[in-house]
């Protein structure tokens, strides 16, 4: 091996070196012993040349590296030079420098070593001052706030932080000496740190976990860098752990919440799009099974007949204690969920208990009860089982009930929509049996007409209806009835149902015919089912309408029995009227008495009209306001745009039903004649009414401005004007109306015209018949030659319709109405 070599010629040169050199160079001799020392090792190690000068090369060396020392010198007299190495100084004042170095031997002539050189590498030397001792070094990781630990190769701990204490709720005192492996939970996760930091010398941010004092797992982010001795070889490991539980549990909260957004985004477009209610479930039950681990889920609704919950869905294993298809809704867990609006955990003899009945507590492990309901209203339960006892914390308690509001919200917007159609029809069904009624100038007819509709109204076998003569009960009308279902006359010492209640103010429904204590023999063979109702006039009853159902069929509900006294309330002034009308050929008296029964026919209509007006707008309003909750949510501008549409088609159709039913309400074959003005301001809100709901419809109002003393317009013509700009609309399917007024042909005359642009590719106008078959279609069968009969006998309108040539030889359709207007002054 070639030993590299300094050759000395003077000591004079070598003494004006050392003295220049700032940095620390020391010479020994071949026993190690000191024999010069530079500039820099009196200034920085703080020694003199009287103190160093032929003592031992140890006496500046810590003791714990002076092993080292020994083993290092002999290799660079061996080698000739070892470079890069890391020398510790200990100084005067008992301090510890650490000094990156060279180590050159020294030879004579004879090429024999007879010294070594020991000399700070200039290039990389700094400043001393400030430098830390290795014990300051590790004081500061003891007191140091983060979590640090020091440990040696094999894991043996020899530092541990402040920070590391409270991190793991260990002392330093009781820890320092142990393995860190005791801190980690994952032991396979250590050994892939510890192989990866001697492969790539340090790791940062490896995630796993730890355990505590007290047992329990923490989540913890560890980064890692390896100690080296001054001669490069790894010495120890420094470990610094961040508590990272936070985060942690933030991240998993933000990925729940994303994955509830997904699920409630996907139960609104279900619910926007109209799905049934089992749809809807479905994708509720999909979307809790990838956040939630249950076994089973039932769906149960509440039953309007009882008091009782039937089962509409379930999802998983059906439970076998819900094989009934029906669970009491007055007791156990279900109902103190319903009752307490909260939900409920249960056990299998919490429930087996409220269903009398045993359940194995093998079939499940827990219950949870979430009520669904909707204002006031109680609408059902959301059910879960699982086998795990802790399968329901709080966590899955706020999700399952967050989507729980989503399927009560998707079963309270079917029943509203269900129950405003039912309504509608109902409202519809009485109104046209009213006038069918009234229509009749014999009583015989409008009998028959009403029992016609009463079978229709609550789907009865046989229908029959008695009218009071002479202190019986006489058959008028009946519907699928003989002489064995019905008796033609009921006296009041008569036994059965009919005289009973009649007469004895006995019982007025009957579920079941068998059971009731007034039922004959005859009652008891044929019907399963009978509801009775009085007709009532002013002075007290005079007749009874009987509804029954044969036996094999189903019983009558609550309901139907409602529906059929509102039907009697409604049929009565109409049958009392008929009575009346038929008693007039025989005198002045009862003529009179017969106007007034006309008149509470009116009322009656009235308060029917303005009963049907008051529920649809509750219910139209209803839905609107389960639309806005449903817009207040986080939802796509596509699904806002589709509710905001929603919206206007709900507000067109009250208007457009509302508007009907004042017209009825307010509608007397008395000529009203209206000025000038008024028939304008009528006119502009006809218009301004339309340009609201068909905002999509050019409207071009060309009208003489008004004084700003005429206030207030006439509701039914402007309502009448309105359709006839409707019914204009419809026809031609136009995309430009413009309305205008024109010179009248006579001096107490206004015109007004109203032109229909055609669309592109439009038919040619549509003839009379064609006009009320597409408002037939539209549902305006009664504003057509109905309207124009209106408008003429009421306000003397001439009305017109003609085509022409319009600008840019577009077809114009123009409908021209023609009023006589008083003379001014």
């Amino acid at each position: 091996m070639q030993m590299a070599t300094v050759e000395i010629k003077e000591e004079g040169q070598l003494d004006s070196v050392l003295e220049s050199t700032e940095s620390i160079v020391v010479v020994l001799d071949s026993s190690n012993r000191i024999v010069r020392i530079s500039n820099g090792v009196k200034k920085i190690l703080g020694y003199d040349d009287k103190e160093l000068f032929g003592t031992s090369i140890m006496n500046i060396i810590p003791l714990d590296r002076r092993d080292w020392m020994s083993a290092i010198s002999k290799r660079a007299k061996d080698d000739g030079i070892v470079a890069d190495v890391f020398v510790h100084w200990r100084t005067k004042d008992g301090r510890r420098l650490i000094t990156k170095s060279t180590m050159k031997s020294v030879v004579n002539f004879q090429r024999e070593v007879v010294g070594l050189i020991i000399s700070e590498d200039i290039a990389t030397s700094k400043p001393k001052e400030g430098l830390l001792t290795p014990e300051q070094a590790m004081q500061i990781v003891r007191d140091s706030e983060i979590a640090m630990i020091v440990t040696d190769l094999s894991g043996n701990i020899v530092s541990f932080s402040k920070g590391a204490e409270r991190l793991t709720g260990l002392s330093s005192s009781k820890i320092l000496g142990s393995n860190v492996g005791r801190l980690f939970y994952d032991r396979a996760a250590l050994a892939e740190i510890t192989t990866r930091g001697l492969r790539d010398g340090k790791i940062e941010d490896f995630e796993t976990k730890i355990v505590t004092s007290e047992d329990t797992r923490k989540e913890v982010s560890v980064s890692l860098a390896v100690q080296r001795n001054p001669s490069g070889a790894a010495s120890g490991f420094s470990w610094v752990l961040f508590d990272i539980s936070k985060r942690k549990e933030l991240e998993r909260e933000l990925e729940l919440r994303a994955e509830k957004l997904r699920l409630v985004s996907e139960l609104t477009a279900k619910i926007r799009s109209g799905k049934n209610l089992g749809e809807i479930y479905q994708v509720a039950a999909e979307g809790i099974k990838r956040m939630v681990n249950y076994d089973s889920m039932t769906l149960m609704m509440t039953s309007r007949e009882d008091d009782a919950l039937k089962i509409t869905s379930f999802e998983g294993s059906r439970p076998a204690w819900a094989t009934s298809g029906t669970l009491p809704a007055d007791r156990g867990p279900f109902a103190k969920a319903l009752t307490s609006r909260k939900p409920v955990i249960y056990t299998p003899m919490e429930l087996g208990n409220a269903l009398k009945t045993n359940i194995e507590e093998s079939s499940f492990g827990v219950g949870l009860a979430i009520p669904l309901y909707a204002g006031e209203r109680d609408l059902g339960i959301l059910n879960l089982t699982a086998m795990n006892p802790s399968a329901f914390g709080e966590r899955e308690i706020d999700l399952v009930s967050l989507v729980a509001d989503h399927i009560a919200l998707a079963a309270e917007s079917t029943r509203l929509l269900s129950a405003l159609m039912e309504n509608i029809n109902i409202q519809t069904a009485l109104m046209e049996t009213s006038t069918a009624v009234r229509s009749e100038t014999d009583l015989q007819s409008a009998c028959r007409t009403a029992v016609s509709k009463a079978q229709d109204l609550v789907s009865a076998d046989y229908v029959a209806l008695y009218i009071e003569e002479d202190g019986k009960l006489r058959l008028i009308a009946s519907q699928s009835v003989s002489e064995e279902t019905f008796p033609l006359e009921i006296a009041r010492d008569n036994v059965g149902l009919e005289a009973a209640y009649y007469y004895a103010d006995g019982e007025a429904f009957v579920r079941d015919v068998a059971q009731s204590g007034y039922s004959s023999e005859r009652e008891k063979e044929l019907f399963a089912s009978v509801m009775m109702s009085k007709v009532t006039s002013r002075s007290g009853p005079m007749g009874l309408l009987i509804a029954a159902r044969s036996r094999g069929r189903t019983s009558f509900t609550s309901y139907e029995f409602e529906l059929m006294n509102l039907f009697c309330n409604h049929l009565s002034p109409s049958l009392e009227n008929a009575m009346l009308f038929e008693d007039t050929r025989r005198s002045e008296k009862l003529a009179r008495q017969a106007l007034e029964a006309e008149r509470m026919t009116q009322e009656a209509l009235h308060f029917l009209l303005d009963m049907f007006a008051h529920d649809l707008q509750n219910q139209i309003q209803g839905i609107l306001g389960y639309i806005e909750l449903i817009e207040s949510l986080d939802i796509p501008a596509e699904a806002r745009n589709y509710i905001d549409r929603a919206k206007r088609q709900v507000r067109a159709g009250s208007y457009l039903a509302l508007g009907t039913a004042q017209v009825f309400k307010e509608l007397e074959l008395v000529r009203r004649t209206r000025t000038r003005e008024e028939i304008l301001l009528a006119m502009k809100d006809a218009a301004h009414r339309f340009s609201m709901i068909f905002p999509d419809i050019e409207i071009e109002c060309i009208l003489p401005d008004l004084p700003e003393d005429i206030k207030g317009t006439d509701p039914l013509l402007a309502q009448l004007l309105f359709h006839v700009i409707r019914l204009m609309y419809r026809a031609t399917r136009a995309d430009t109306i413009c309305i205008e007024a024109i010179d009248a042909m006579a001096e107490h005359e206004i015109a007004l015209e109203i032109r229909a642009r055609k669309a592109e590719g439009a038919n040619k106008i549509l003839s009379s018949y064609e006009v009320r078959q597409e408002s037939k279609r539209n549902g305006t069968r009664h504003m057509d030659p109905f309207l124009v009969r209106l408008l003429g006998e009421i306000y003397g309108a001439v009305l017109k319709t003609s085509e022409r040539a319009g600008l840019e030889n577009v077809t114009e359709s123009v409908f021209s109405i023609r009023f006589g207007v008083p003379k001014s002054g």
